[in-house]
C-alpha cells in the first residue's frame, strides 16, 4: 500500500511545485486529516464503499470547499473516485516526507537511552545539516533504555549506531 500512497502524493506534490502551493497543499492536506480523524462519522462515511462516490464529493464539497484550495478539494474527489480515502493518512504522510524534501529538510530519528537537552540536540542536527547540505532539521527524539548510552540516528533508511548496546553485539559478532 505504501507505494499507492508515495504515488498520489507525488502527483499532488507536482502540482504544488508547479503552482508554488506546496506548503498550501500540506496545511490544507493536514487540516483535512485532523477533521477526518477528530469525526468517526466522517471517517466512516467517506470510506463506505456502497455509498455513492457523488454524495462523498458533495460532502467533500460542503464541508471543505470554503476552507482549502480548490485543488486540494479536487484531489479529494479524485481520491473518492479511485476509492483510495481509506489510504488518506498515509498519503499525507507520504506527502509530507515529498514536502520536506523539497524543504531541503533533513528528518532525522534520534534514539537515546536517555532525554537529550536541546543543546544537544540542536548540536546532533547542525551536524548533520551541515554534512546532508541541508537548509533545515526535524529531530524526533526517542528515549530507549535498552539501548544502555550513546544514540542511534535514523535519516530515512540510514541509521548509525553509535549505542553500548550496538558496539556490544557487534563485538560479540565478531567474536563468534
Amino acid at each position: 500500500m505504501p507505494l499507492v500512497e508515495r504515488r498520489y502524493a507525488e502527483a499532488l506534490i507536482r502540482i504544488g511545485v508547479e503552482q508554488n502551493l506546496v506548503d498550501t497543499f500540506q496545511a490544507d492536506m493536514e487540516a483535512v486529516g485532523q477533521t477526518i480523524d477528530e469525526n468517526n462519522e466522517l471517517k466512516k462515511f467517506l470510506n463506505n464503499p456502497i455509498l455513492k462516490k457523488n454524495s462523498k464529493k458533495d460532502a467533500i464539497e460542503k464541508i471543505f470547499g470554503k476552507d482549502i484550495h480548490k485543488d486540494t478539494v479536487n484531489f479529494l474527489k479524485i481520491l473518492v473516485d479511485k476509492g483510495r480515502m481509506k489510504s488518506f493518512s498515509g498519503i499525507l504522510e507520504q506527502y509530507k516526507l515529498l514536502a520536506d524534501e523539497i524543504r531541503k529538510c533533513l528528518i532525522l530519528k534520534v534514539t537515546s537511552s536517555e532525554v537529550l537537552s536541546d543543546s544537544q540536540l540542536k548540536k546532533l542536527g547542525e551536524k548533520f545539516r551541515a554534512q546532508y547540505g541541508s537548509k533545515d532539521v526535524k529531530i524526533d527524539s526517542i528515549v530507549d533504555p535498552s539501548i544502555f548510552g550513546g544514540v542511534i540516528v535514523r535519516i530515512g533508511d540510514k541509521m548509525m549506531d553509535g549505542s553500548v548496546k550496538g558496539k556490544l553485539d557487534s563485538m560479540q559478532s565478531a567474536i563468534g
